[in-house]
């Protein structure tokens, strides 16, 4: 929310919508809609580390895509 890039396209942090003239259209409301969803999986669920450890583990497993060593589990939350 407080960011110092620009979506006109000069800086390349938002290189997968390309850039100039030719930027996506989209880039603006693909902004808006990451921060909602992610506001509504931090308020609709509990998050938990697994095993119930205090610290998070922030250490990485090599493969095509990175991923944590220990993973967040998701509870939903009860209502």
């Amino acid at each position: 929310m407080e960011n110092e890039k620009d979506f006109t396209g000069d800086d390349f942090g938002f290189i997968p919508f390309g850039s100039g003239r030719r930027m996506c259209v989209g880039v603006t409301i693909a902004n808006r809609v990451v921060h909602t969803m992610l506001a509504s999986l931090l308020y609709h669920f509990d998050w938990k580390l697994a095993n119930g450890e205090k610290d998070m583990d922030m250490t990485e497993k090599f493969g095509i895509t990175l991923h944590k060593v220990q993973p967040l589990m998701v509870v939903p939350v009860k209502e």
